[in-house]
């Protein structure tokens, strides 16, 4: 097992505890969805008001500096992951309404079912 495999992405479950600093430091897996990303950037948001509160408070600028450095880079982060997600998001709506439109009984019968596997794969 390589250390990459080892070291956790960044997910909802991550972001559930009393700290955000897993918006800040855990990757972001391949993939993430929009609502991921979302959340990322308020923990991040979240997390640089609060520690720059507290640094503040003890007047270190440097520390400073590298939180707000920290805290940017990771919002480009999600930023560059955006637009991806987005269309990622409206593909799969486009995909259901085709295969509604063709199946011609929506979420309902043998069809449904199938569209209902195929989306959990």
């Amino acid at each position: 097992m390589s250390v990459c495999q080892l070291r956790p992405v960044l997910t909802m479950k991550a972001m559930d505890g009393p700290s955000s600093e897993s918006a800040l430091s855990f990757p972001l897996p391949e993939n993430p969805s929009t609502e991921l990303l979302n959340r990322a950037r308020q923990g991040v948001l979240i997390d640089l008001d609060f520690v720059l509160h507290d640094i503040a408070s003890a007047g270190d600028a440097d520390e400073i500096r590298t939180e707000i450095t920290r805290a940017a880079a990771r919002l480009i982060e999600i930023s560059i992951h955006w637009r991806p997600a987005c269309d990622a998001e409206r593909e799969e709506r486009l995909a259901e309404e085709r295969f509604r439109d063709l199946a011609g009984c929506g979420k309902s019968g043998i069809l449904g079912e199938i569209w209902g596997i195929i989306r959990a794969a």
